[in-house]
C-alpha cells in the first residue's frame, strides 16, 4: 500500500510501481469515483468503445420495444428533447454494436446541448446482470460499466435517475 499527499491544486502523484503495474503514462486520463470514504482511479484506454467489446463481447441486446422507441428517439429532430438512457443504450456504446453510430450521434447532440440525456441507474444494474448472465467474473463487469461512465462522462452526461422496486423488478424480469 502506498501513501500520496494531495497538493494545494488537488493533485497526487501516483507512484511508480502501481503507475508501472497499470501501464498509467503522463496524459492519460483517469477514471475516478468515490465509494463512501475511499477513492478508486482507473486507467481509461485509448479507445473506450473497442476495450468495452474486448470485454463484453459482440452480442445484440434486443428488445422489441425498446428498438422502436430507439428509432424514434436517435432518429434527425432531436433537438430540445430529453431522453433516458436504457441498457440497450449503454450497450450500444461498443463499436461493433447495431446502435453504436445512433449511440454516438445521440451523445453528440447532448455535448451540444441539442438532446439532455439522462441514464436509468435501473440500465445499470440491468447491465450487471446481463454480463453476470454471460459468465464474466466481478472483474469484467466492473470495467465495462466504468468504460460506459467514462465515455457517458466524456459526453457531459452525468445525471442518474434513481433505481426504485419497480425498476429493479422490470430489470431481472
Amino acid at each position: 500500500m502506498n501513501v500520496v499527499e494531495v497538493d494545494p491544486r488537488f493533485r497526487v502523484t501516483i507512484p511508480k510501481e502501481v503507475r508501472a503495474k497499470l501501464k498509467v503514462v503522463g496524459g492519460q486520463k483517469l477514471y475516478v469515483v468515490s465509494y463512501g470514504d475511499s477513492l478508486m482511479m482507473k486507467p481509461v484506454p485509448d479507445n473506450p468503445p473497442r476495450r468495452l467489446e474486448e470485454i463484453v463481447g459482440n452480442f445484440q441486446f434486443d428488445r422489441e420495444k425498446r428498438e422502436e422507441a430507439e428509432r424514434w428517439l436517435l432518429g434527425k429532430g432531436v433537438a430540445g428533447k430529453k431522453a433516458l438512457i436504457e441498457s440497450d443504450f449503454l450497450f450500444g456504446l461498443r463499436l461493433s454494436d447495431k446502435r453504436h453510430r445512433r449511440v454516438t450521434r445521440a451523445l453528440g447532440a447532448h455535448r451540444k446541448g441539442d438532446l439532455q440525456l439522462r441514464v436509468l441507474s435501473s440500465a445499470v444494474v440491468e447491465v450487471t446482470a446481463v454480463l453476470y448472465s454471460r459468465g464474466l467474473g466481478p472483474a469484467e463487469p466492473e470495467d465495462a460499466l466504468s468504460l460506459m461512465d467514462a465515455t457517458l462522462a466524456g459526453y457531459g452526461v452525468r445525471k442518474f435517475l434513481p433505481v426504485e422496486m419497480a425498476d429493479v423488478v422490470v430489470a431481472i424480469g
